[in-house]
């Protein structure tokens, strides 16, 4: 079962995307979803390395519109969608 811990998150104003930094327990892929509750799951755009173990996650903007919670330092599953490109 894989696992996040939000850190911190960032509006990127070049791009319509949010990054998350966030410490990560199993593999977190590109195209997963984030579950932030059974109603809403955010997908996971694009992957970076981040420092001291950690990574830093883009996800569209729009996926935000519903989340009313304060998502820091808090943990999330991931919803396994396939394996293109992973991190571990």
């Amino acid at each position: 079962m894989t696992k996040i811990l939000i850190q911190n998150m960032f509006y990127n104003h070049g791009d319509e995307y949010y990054l998350i930094v966030c410490k990560y327990q199993g593999i977190v892929n590109t195209g997963d979803y984030i579950i932030i509750n059974p109603d809403i799951q955010i997908k996971i755009e694009k992957i970076e390395n981040g420092l001291f173990e950690t990574l830093i996650l883009s996800v569209s903007r729009d996926s935000f519109e519903k989340v009313n919670d304060n998502l820091y330092n808090k943990e999330f599953l991931i919803h396994k969608v396939d394996q293109q490109s992973n991190h571990s």
